[in-house]
């Protein structure tokens, strides 16, 4: 008989780290020469299919509960490793234990070296690593939290510099996210938000002013409304008046003709947004109010963005001013009687070209749209977490939480309810204190909820006797009237 071969026992990969924690030389320069930039048109593909990612994802899950100091240091030395896809599965369990408990403490007990990693990923990482590791960011900016203007000085310009050159889109716009959200968080310059509000018009008015759609432009377009949403969501009133509001208007306007539907969702949401903020409706308007005030609108005209500014002093000179000058020379101007007329099109529009759902969900979002920048009708959106029950009244606070939302993930009930921060955002006041009651175990859950549980199944049997009895109280009936 043919003797059977043994295998080539593969070597583990033993990847040296310092006692200490930090990275070693050996990791950072190979980390570094791997020939991975984000800059490089000649990215090979990685060596790890997608499906073998979501299998070894299932090997080993974590009960997100008690200590996790040591599964977070164990992630952060599986971060210091040569192979990519530890690289990669090391932040999927950072990401995950961030959003569903406070990692506050920790964060910042190790924010030099993992602020570090995080910066080197996204800079060299390829398209998988640098998405996750901007995610994992955005949430440390939100454990550390505010008044950090040291993490944003250090960290900004590198994200700055990926988000507007990078050739990936998805890479784009996770770092057009992580920034906007630092700067929402970490920071309380106003020209730290003058600056990336820069960046964010370098996206949207380049976008503006081009007749083809290119690839992955509606993931750039998407994130940059969204987060210009969100940073306007702090700006006072007197910042988008006059031209400044004029200028938001059109820009955003042009972007819903774009071809995806969640770009024309994000943009209309954020102009709801800014009418809702400068405190006018649409000119037509029953209800709208030309309140003006001549000294202190030229008191604030085009102020608060350096490209517009006349003082000159709102804010430094980026690597894109350039290219937002040439668009702005270029691009279509559109009144706001034109813009609001798209609006409510879009809210009635049946074009049999797109999908039901899309259609059902465009014309939802825009008569919402249009009640508030037509009608002066305030939106409503009501959650409820547990036991409280909250409702939102203003695009401002829906476009806040909406951003929140796509951040946290499966953690936003647990940090909406337990952050101090979170809850400092939406004005909720201190977090609640714990019932008891409130929470079940998963084994309570099972014997409760689940659709095998014995609850469950006795309501089945006095729903199906209930059944029973009616039909024989009608058969009785019949058999009555017959005799």
């Amino acid at each position: 008989m043919p003797k059977r071969g043994r295998g080539k026992k593969h070597k583990k990969n033993s990847s040296s780290s310092n006692n200490n924690g930090g990275l070693s030389e050996d990791v950072i320069n190979n980390h570094n020469n791997n020939g991975n930039s984000d800059y490089d048109d000649n990215d090979s593909d990685s060596n790890y299919s997608e499906s073998q990612v979501s299998n070894n994802n299932n090997e080993e899950e974590y009960c997100i509960s008690g200590d996790m100091t040591p599964t977070l240091n164990d992630q952060l030395e599986l971060l210091q490793q040569k192979r990519e896809m530890t690289r990669v599965k090391a932040y999927k369990k950072l990401e995950e234990i961030f959003q569903k408990t406070n990692c506050a403490e920790w964060a910042d007990n190790n924010r030099d070296e993992l602020l570090m990693i995080i910066m080197n990923s996204i800079k060299r990482g390829k398209e998988k690593e640098a998405c996750i590791a901007a995610s994992v960011f955005s949430l440390v900016c939100l454990a550390l939290g505010p008044e950090e203007e040291t993490l944003y000085e250090e960290n900004a310009p590198g994200i700055e510099a990926i988000a507007l050159k990078s050739r990936k889109p998805a890479v784009c716009a996770a770092a057009i996210r992580a920034l906007t959200f630092s700067t929402f968080i970490n920071t309380m310059e106003h020209t730290h938000t003058w600056h990336c509000f820069d960046i964010l018009y370098t996206k949207i008015a380049s976008a503006s002013i081009s007749s083809k759609r290119s690839n992955g432009n509606e993931i750039i377009l998407e994130a940059a409304c969204d987060c210009f949403g969100l940073l306007a969501s702090t700006i006072q009133k007197q910042y988008f008046s006059g031209d400044n509001f004029q200028k938001t208007v059109s820009r955003l306007g042009a972007l819903l003709s774009h071809d995806s539907n969640k770009v024309r969702i994000a943009a209309g949401q954020t102009l709801a947004m800014v009418f809702e903020i400068n405190g006018e409706t649409a000119p037509n308007s029953k209800n709208g109010s030309s309140d003006k005030n001549s000294d202190e609108s030229q008191k604030f005209k085009q102020r608060g963005f350096s490209i517009h500014s006349t003082d000159g002093g709102a804010s430094s000179s980026f690597d894109g001013e350039d290219a937002l000058k040439q668009a702005i020379q270029v691009e279509q101007t559109l009144s706001v009687d034109e813009v609001v007329e798209i609006v409510e099109e879009l809210a009635h529009e049946y074009d049999r070209s797109k999908g039901k759902k899309e259609r059902k969900e465009q014309r939802s979002v825009f008569r919402n749209i249009v009640s508030s920048i037509s009608n002066n009708e305030n939106p409503e959106l009501c959650i409820k977490i547990q036991n409280e029950a909250i409702t939102f009244e203003r695009w401002s606070h829906i476009l806040q939480m909406n951003f929140l939302k796509s951040i946290l993930k499966s953690g936003f009930q647990f940090h909406f309810r337990n952050n101090p921060l979170v809850r400092e955002i939406f004005g909720l006041g201190a977090p609640p204190e714990e019932d008891g009651n409130d929470r079940l175990s998963k084994l309570e859950k099972r014997m409760y909820m689940s659709d095998a549980s014995s609850v469950k199944k006795e309501r089945a049997l006095e729903r199906k006797k209930e059944r029973r009895h009616k039909r024989n109280q009608k058969n009785q009936f019949m058999s009555d009237c017959v005799e």
